[in-house]
């Protein structure tokens, strides 16, 4: 059954006819949209006529937008005979075959799972035998002052400042990848906490850079921290749930990260088990969907895992803690998101869709729509003064959260150069 493109005065016969409808609310210019379209193509050709696909253009049909209140892109809608069943918010393949899978009552739609064991690592990375500048004092000296160099402190990737190429990186640097996202992860945490001058946190990585000991494996040194920061520091993740299903997968998450440390190799069918584990907690109606994509983005190798997404998931955590604080309630998050849905829709009705090349007409459009939202801004808190005020401390409470895990970070990195360096 072919997916099909459809608009308000089409949609209700599209999604007629007694046959499941996955609904594909995207935009020309969400790149995790275009990502999708390739695995909803391989759903649609493995389904046949089990299951309907549509898609809408938010940009173009923004009354379906609003009727579904999507207030993201993109965002799949399980209708059956008309009426929503469930819905997924920027969904990866694993959680998209394994929802559709529970729904229609199909079993294994992703034949990747069919594959035979593999290593779950880069057996390359595992193996190479780790030396930090290739223990030349120069190389680091000279990464120092690039980072010293920096002149815009915006939303730069570090790796990026340090040569030219990841490839540079690792192979001229002695510098695992995962370490950089580490950095970059640092970096950002204090940025986006606006508590101190942007100039001091770039001197503070400068110098974190400049206090690695030549000739250490910092790719052991990187796994090794985060294992700690997920399962032994104040950050752990294990108290921040209840749930006997949800501790389950965790727990075995944390055998597979112990065993990977002990140097086992764990199979890619043993993770793919565990991930899709982590996916199907989540009920199709959103029940404990965020424990689940949490559980998910953890149920990876070590080796593999990207800083930015395990110290998301902690610091997603503490929102929620700040969400349980009587100064923010459950009610007023509802009330913010429908504040910012409300804000999209009138700015796309002003301004049209966002455009979808970078250039001139893009910067311009930011601009008015940065202009009408310090205008929107401005009403709102005006005529809103008390909510506000709770959203102004909720913010506030976030971000020291953030600043807070940023100086831990340094200070488990500066420890362990520390420790490295003499030997102990």
């Amino acid at each position: 059954m072919s997916i099909v493109d459809t608009t308000e005065h089409r949609f209700e016969r599209d999604v007629s006819g007694g046959v499941p409808v996955i609904v594909d609310f995207w935009a020309p210019w969400c790149g995790p949209c275009k990502a999708l379209k390739p695995h909803l193509d391989t759903l649609d050709a493995k389904v046949g006529e089990r299951l309907r696909i549509v898609k809408i253009n938010i940009d173009e049909e923004p009354v379906l937008a609003q009727r579904f209140q999507v207030r993201s892109v993109p965002t799949l809608v399980f209708l059956r005979d008309g009426a929503e069943e469930g819905r997924l918010v920027g969904t990866t393949t694993m959680r998209l075959n394994a929802m559709v899978e529970r729904w229609i009552g199909e079993d294994r739609i992703d034949a990747a799972r069919d594959t035979p064991a593999q290593a779950s690592s880069d057996p390359d990375d595992l193996k190479r035998v780790w030396s930090s500048f290739g223990g030349r004092a120069a190389l680091r000296d000279a990464c120092v002052a690039r980072i010293a160099a920096i002149a815009d402190t915006g939303r730069v990737r570090l790796a990026a400042q340090l040569a030219d190429t990841p490839e540079q990186i690792e192979d001229e640097l002695g510098i695992p990848l995962a370490y950089t996202t580490l950095l970059d992860a640092v970096w950002h945490l204090r940025r986006a906490s606006n508590i101190e001058p942007h100039e001091r946190i770039r001197e503070h990585v400068a110098n974190l850079i400049a206090a690695i000991p030549l000739d250490v494996d910092l790719f052991a040194l990187t796994r090794h921290l985060q294992f700690d920061f997920l399962y032994r520091s104040k950050w752990a993740i294990a108290p921040h749930f209840d749930d006997v299903d949800v501790l389950s997968v965790l727990a075995d998450i944390h055998a597979a990260h112990r065993r990977e440390l002990d140097g086992e190799t764990i199979a890619t069918a043993e993770w793919d088990a565990i991930r899709k584990r982590a996916v199907l907690l989540a009920g199709i109606d959103g029940t404990r969907a965020a424990e689940s994509r949490r559980l998910e983005t953890l149920a990876h190798p070590l080796a593999q895992q990207n800083s930015e997404g395990w110290i998301r998931v902690l610091i997603g955590l503490r929102h929620d803690d700040v969400h349980r604080e009587p100064h923010w309630s459950l009610k007023d998050i509802e009330r913010m998101k429908t504040l910012e849905a409300e804000f999209g829709m009138r700015t796309r009705d002003t301004q049209g869709p966002r455009p979808t090349q970078p250039g001139t007409e893009l910067a311009e459009w930011q601009r008015a729509i940065d202009s009408l939202r310090k205008t929107w801004h401005e009403t709102e808190r005006a005529a809103n003064p008390a909510f506000w005020a709770r959203f102004d401390m909720f913010q506030a409470n976030v971000k020291a959260a953030q600043h807070d895990m940023a100086i831990d970070l340094l200070e488990q990195l500066q420890a362990r150069f520390s420790k490295a360096a003499t030997g102990a």
